[in-house]
């Protein structure tokens, strides 16, 4: 601990608003994110129609929600969020999200 520092100055007190302000800004990007997607959720998932073992109807979901997401203006400049993972990992993404974030 610095003991010069004066924990009672002017300086110290807008030191310490600057601090708390960014930290609120840094923890709302991801709850915007969180928000931005969460509105087009319903344009992100695919229906399956099969069984879960059926490797060609889920190529056939991917390539649907690929064609979808090109097609879609709601939906490009978005694509940054969630194109790195395949539409069966969504869920339990988005549900260790939300764990995170009660805690």
């Amino acid at each position: 601990a610095d003991s010069s520092i004066d924990c009672d100055s002017p300086e110290y007190d807008l030191f310490v608003g600057n601090i708390v302000g960014l930290f609120i800004v840094y923890l709302c990007i991801p709850l915007a994110y969180l928000g931005l997607l969460y509105r087009v959720s319903d344009r992100l998932h695919t229906t399956v129609a099969g069984d879960d073992d059926d490797v060609q109807q889920k190529r056939l979901n991917e390539a649907a929600l690929r064609l979808q997401e090109e097609n879609d203006p709601e939906l490009r400049p978005l694509k940054f969020l969630y194109k790195g993972y395949r539409p069966q990992y969504w869920y339990a993404i988005s549900s260790r999200y939300h764990l995170c974030l009660r805690c």
